[in-house]
């Protein structure tokens, strides 16, 4: 029985203690050095409570514990830079984990290595995922990253050779290198709110570099930006969609992207990083004509397709600008408000949109009718 006063347990105080069963810490112990309980082959049981802030590497290391609850006060974990084992590395019966719900951060290294872990729940709490927190648990099949989790880290995933789903909810800013290289996602959705990626300048991948099975790809519709680098080296991706609403598409986000075929852009005035390797030089470019993504093309000199062309306030697309294009644009305003779905197609909204804000309501509807009043009477009209 550990006391209550004690506050730091020694590296390798009970190392190969191979009759040692159970043990649990009290929550003075802020502190659990390198190798404190590696090869206590009969630990099963082990109860970590809060108050704990750091974690030794290889701590508990070929033990038989099989599940095991992480505190929230849990903030430093460490790293065999020899064997690159973290605390529970070689815990090959650890399957089951919980975080506490008032967890803030998952911390580098946390899991890593934890080979048997089939399964974890982040809290809606966590705010990041450290660097490595769960690299190569190849058991593990499934994630759900919260909305509270703003940052997820280099190499958080990496080499988790079974991981077939992956859920990235809105709220998630920032994604760090290779987080999701070599696991099985086949396809994932893109959240509004990222706007940083980060790049290994070593080996030059982005967050899904080596994703060879990554084919579908959707960008949520309210997204502003692709960030750069977001699909560097995704060899798999075959088709993308960018939404109307997405303003900028960052240096080499398609760079690599050995099978894309094509890249269907919506917005005619998408800010597209001059470079030739934004876009992977084997895919088709789609957009409307005179647009940015047509202007792109010619000059890189790829294949352009057109989706076709639209004139600003004619919604309805009858060839005339009047007060009937003003009361649609109203009436999907007035949906949206309300919750409602919008029905615009990708033409409508872009037609719809007079004063490029990148948004639909009363203020074009506004400026139509005053477009319109002017060409009634006999003045030129302006959309200034």
């Amino acid at each position: 029985t550990i006391p209550g006063n004690v506050v730091k347990i020694g590296e390798e105080a009970f190392i190969s203690c191979t009759n040692l069963t159970e043990i649990e810490i009290p929550s003075s112990v802020k502190q659990i050095n390198h190798h404190a309980f590696k090869n206590c082959t009969k630990l099963e049981k082990l109860t970590l409570n809060e108050g704990l802030t750091k974690l030794g590497f290889e701590c508990f290391t070929n033990t038989k514990i099989t599940s095991v609850t992480i505190p929230s006060t849990l903030t430093d974990v460490y790293i065999n830079l020899v064997t690159n084992g973290g605390p529970f590395a070689g815990c090959e019966l650890l399957k089951d984990v919980t975080i506490n719900e008032n967890a803030t951060t998952i911390p580098n290294y946390l899991f890593k290595n934890c080979t048997q872990l089939e399964k974890i729940t982040i809290p809606g709490n966590v705010v990041k995922i450290g660097e490595e927190a769960f690299i190569s648990c190849t058991n593990l099949t499934e994630i759900e990253i919260p909305s509270s989790v703003k940052q997820i880290n280099h190499h958080a995933f990496k080499n988790c050779t079974k991981l077939e789903k992956l859920t990235l909810n809105e709220g998630l800013t920032k994604l760090g290198f290779e987080c999701f290289t070599n696991t099985k996602i086949t396809s994932v959705t893109i959240p509004s709110t990222l706007t940083d990626v980060y790049i290994n300048l070593v080996t030059n991948g982005g967050p899904f570099a080596g994703c060879e099975l990554l084919k579908d790809v959707t960008i949520n519709e309210n997204a502003t930006t692709i960030p750069n680098y977001l699909f560097k080296n995704c060899t798999q991706l075959e088709t993308i969609d960018i939404p109307y609403f997405v303003r900028n598409i960052g240096n080499s986000a398609f760079e690599n992207c050995s099978f894309l075929d094509e890249i269907i852009i919506h917005n005619p005035y998408c800010n597209i990083y001059n470079k030739d390797v934004t876009i992977s030089d084997n895919a088709t470019i789609k957009g409307y004509a005179t647009s940015t993504a047509e202007n792109y093309a010619l000059t890189y000199e790829r294949e352009f397709v057109s989706l076709g062309s639209f004139t600003l306030g004619d919604v309805n697309e009858d060839g005339m600008i009047d007060s009937s294009d003003a009361s649609m644009v109203l009436a999907e305003y007035a949906l949206m408000q309300t919750g409602g779905e919008p029905t615009f197609t990708e033409t409508q909204k872009i037609s719809a949109d007079v004063n490029k804000d990148y948004s639909v309501d009363s203020s074009d509807a506004s400026k139509i009718l005053a477009y319109y009043a002017d060409s009634s009477t006999g003045k030129t009209p302006s959309w200034d």
